[in-house]
C-alpha cells in the first residue's frame, strides 16, 4: 500500500512539472530570448556610437565631403572613398567600390557627379544637420545624394548614394 501511495505521488510530481513545463517552459526562453537580444542590440548600437564618436573622416561643409570623395574615386582608392560614409555602411560601400573599379561603374558615377552645372541642392534640413544632392540631365534626376553632420566630429558624412 506504502508503495503505491509513493508512486501515486511521485506520478503526480512528474505531471506537475510536465504542466509547470508546458506552461512556463516558454515564457521563460522567450524571455532569456528577448534579454540576449537586447543585450546583442545595445552593444551594437554602443559601438556604432563608439565609432560616430571616434570617426574624423569628412570634410566641413558638404560640398568639401563630396569633393574628398571624388578625389578618392579618382585616385582608385575604394578604401578611402567608403570612409566618407557612414560608419555603418563603409565595409558594404567598400566592396562596392572594388567591384565599380572592375566593371566601370565607378567612372559613370564619377561622370555623373562631375556635372557640376547640373548639380541641384535640395536644402538643408531644418537643423542644417543634412542635405541632398541631385544631379540630373534635364529633366529626370540622375543621381542623388544625400549627407548627414556627424553630431560629434561636426564633419559631414555621405548617407545615401
Amino acid at each position: 500500500m506504502k508503495k503505491k501511495i509513493w508512486l501515486l505521488v511521485g506520478l503526480v510530481i512528474l505531471l506537475l512539472a510536465i504542466v509547470w513545463g508546458v506552461v512556463w517552459g516558454p515564457q521563460t526562453f522567450s524571455f532569456y530570448w528577448y534579454e540576449y537580444l537586447n543585450r546583442k542590440h545595445l552593444a551594437e548600437f554602443e559601438a556604432l556610437e563608439e565609432a560616430y564618436r571616434m570617426d574624423t573622416n569628412g570634410g566641413e561643409t558638404p560640398e568639401e565631403t563630396l569633393d574628398l570623395f571624388v578625389e578618392a574615386l579618382e585616385a582608385g582608392d575604394a578604401g578611402l572613398a567608403a570612409s566618407y560614409f557612414v560608419p555603418e555602411k563603409r565595409g558594404e560601400m567598400e566592396k562596392q567600390f572594388k567591384a565599380g573599379f572592375e566593371s566601370g561603374g565607378v567612372e559613370l558615377l564619377l561622370g555623373e557627379v562631375k556635372k557640376e552645372e547640373e548639380k541641384h541642392v535640395l536644402g538643408y534640413d531644418i537643423e542644417g544637420n543634412s542635405v541632398r544632392f541631385e544631379f540630373s540631365d534635364g529633366d529626370s534626376v540622375g543621381l542623388t545624394i544625400d549627407l548627414i553632420k556627424n553630431p560629434n566630429s561636426q564633419k559631414w558624412l555621405i548617407e545615401s548614394l
